[in-house]
């Protein structure tokens, strides 16, 4: 018999998890969204301004926002524990916090305040 947990199949699984994941961080957006149009509006990649761009703008501009949104989730679940959250992620603890950096996202910020999560950096 093969064995069915070689690196084929372990891969499969990370991508597997990283889509739950993604699906529900994105679900939970949209009803946060449906609630507050205000925060939609600012951060919805699909809005007609974007629609102009190129696909592959149009598609950073996406990652980026919702790379931005799940950022900010991730640290305020865990109250700015940057570790925690990378564990959460699955990514190294250096990889969020260049990322954090990237997004302009201070991670003692989110945690500290239930309302960070709400708020823009743009």
């Amino acid at each position: 018999m093969r064995n069915c947990f070689g690196p084929g199949r372990a891969l499969f699984l990370v991508l597997e998890q990283l889509n739950r994941i993604s699906r529900r961080i994105v679900d939970q957006y949209l009803l946060a969204a449906d609630t507050n149009d205000h925060v939609a509006s600012q951060a919805d990649p699909c809005a007609p301004q974007s629609l102009h761009l190129p696909l592959k703008d149009a598609r950073d501009k996406w990652t980026e926002s919702f790379e931005h949104v799940y950022v900010r989730a991730v640290l305020k679940k865990t109250r700015g524990n940057v570790t925690h959250a990378a564990e959460i992620a699955g990514v190294s603890r250096r990889f969020l916090q260049r990322l954090a950096a990237r997004l302009g996202i201070k991670a003692s910020e989110v945690g500290a305040d239930p309302s960070a999560l709400d708020e823009t950096d743009e």
